[in-house]
């Protein structure tokens, strides 16, 4: 069982010592301490002693936390992977250019894509709303590097064989079928798809006495109730 102290006080985390080593309670990996000896906020190992202690709970997936209605535009589509964003889907063609404007209007950017799961997603919204789409555009364009119109890290890429050409006036598009990318004419003529946001950006509400902390994405509750031992810990936090 393992401490942290934060002046004169102490309260109970969910270290324990396992069999050959240390360990995370719920069965997270150990990737960070703080042992040091010079550590004012240092953490300490004691037996099963009575203390404060502190509860973490999911922030997204357990049943005891509350997402507050945050409904996405009507005749718009969630995006995967929790984010905050809606897909709004343009069946009728247009350049690159002005489906961007289209997008800014809407207070968006032409959809970025950021993993295989968002890739994938879209493929699977496309045919439905856009009979016939042979491809769409999307945020990328190139302009000494391939971008992304609304400014996010271009940290994924599914480029078709031979793609991309890299010169000045193309821009990305995605084909319905292969889920490829292409460099295509920005000037070409094109459904496309804005990623938008919801009405009202949601966020977490916790049980109460808990509290909400954006890095984790979890919810907290310090407890002053003096509980002794591994296993009173483990039902009190459930």
């Amino acid at each position: 069982m393992t401490t942290t102290k934060s002046g004169s006080n102490f309260a109970v985390i969910g270290l324990i010592a396992g069999t050959a080593a240390w360990r995370w309670q719920d069965s997270t990996v150990l990737n960070y301490t703080r042992c040091n000896i010079n550590d004012r906020q240092k953490w300490y190992h004691f037996d099963n002693s009575y203390t404060s202690f502190v509860c973490k709970l999911n922030g997204y997936d357990n049943s005891r936390v509350i997402l507050r209605d945050s409904a996405c535009p009507k005749g718009t589509i969630k995006s995967p992977d929790n984010k905050n964003i809606c897909y709004q889907i343009y069946a009728d063609p247009s350049n690159w250019y002005a489906a961007e404007q289209t997008c800014q209007k809407g207070n968006g950017h032409l959809v970025s894509i950021h993993n295989s799961n968002e890739n994938s997603y879209l493929l699977g919204v496309v045919p439905f709303d856009v009979p016939g789409a042979v491809d769409f555009w999307t945020g990328s364009f190139y302009n000494s590097t391939w971008k992304w119109s609304d400014n996010t890290p271009f940290d994924f890429s599914n480029w078709a064989p031979g793609n991309p050409q890299s010169v000045s006036g193309l821009c990305m598009s995605e084909k319905v079928r292969s889920g490829y990318w292409y460099s295509s004419k920005c000037d070409d003529n094109k459904p496309f798809i804005c990623a938008v946001p919801p009405a009202n950006t949601p966020r977490p509400s916790c049980p109460p006495n808990f509290s909400y902390y954006d890095v984790t994405k979890k919810c907290y509750q310090v407890s002053n109730i003096l509980k002794g031992g591994d296993a009173s810990l483990t039902n009190f936090c459930v």
